[in-house]
């Protein structure tokens, strides 16, 4: 994925992979849950709204 300028990307391309392992271990997942893990896995906190 190229960033072509503007806002730096908020997710590395580690962060996206823990967040499709986490989405993977648990499908049923609210997003809340799913933001949750991410910081909780790696430290990034990202707003579910």
């Amino acid at each position: 994925m190229v960033n072509r300028g503007g806002r730096p990307r908020a997710l590395t391309p580690s962060h996206i992979q823990v967040l499709l392992n986490i989405v993977a271990e648990h499908p049923q997942a609210s997003l809340d849950e799913i933001a949750n893990e991410l910081y909780r896995q790696s430290g990034l906190q990202v707003c579910s709204a």
